[in-house]
């Protein structure tokens, strides 16, 4: 099949996520994707998702993080760290957002994984090489970035 045929069976997708650092007590949370998750089952990553047709960046984040940790929160400051995945035999492109955030409203006392998640956990970023193999790449970079590796 031509490269044209694929391209008309299948039309390049471009997704947008947006996705939220959170750091309490010099750690960062992390959520583990379930075991049925589509692209990275029983990975470690920062709450967040892809953003709707008329939605901004920073509303994604807030919703997602809502959505996926039942913790509100706020974007904080100005930092930011955008990432990009091709995935050339699905024709999808990804970008994803990542801002840090701050707590909107006191941390629940007993932390449930909202949508996508089966567990919550803070990782201290001292320690962030020695979970590599355990985080999706993307998270990995941004934590990089945000730690100022």
């Amino acid at each position: 099949m031509s490269l044209l045929e694929q391209i008309l069976d299948n039309p390049p997708h471009i997704h947008i996520g947006a996705s939220g650092i959170l750091v309490v007590d010099n750690k960062v949370l992390l959520g583990r994707r379930s075991a049925d998750d589509k692209s990275f089952p029983g990975m470690l990553c920062t709450p967040g998702g892809g953003v709707n047709f008329g939605e901004a960046i920073h509303q994604a984040i807030v919703r997602e993080f809502k959505e996926e940790t039942h913790i509100d929160v706020e974007v904080a400051g100005r930092w930011q760290y955008v990432a990009e995945r091709f995935n050339d035999e699905k024709l999808k492109h990804t970008v994803l957002v990542f801002r840090e955030v701050r707590l909107a409203s006191r941390l629940p006392h007993n932390l449930t994984p909202g949508e996508g998640f089966d567990c919550l956990t803070w990782l201290d970023p001292a320690f962030l090489d020695d979970y590599q193999e355990n985080i999706t790449v993307l998270t990995f970079q941004a934590l990089l970035a945000f730690v100022g590796r």
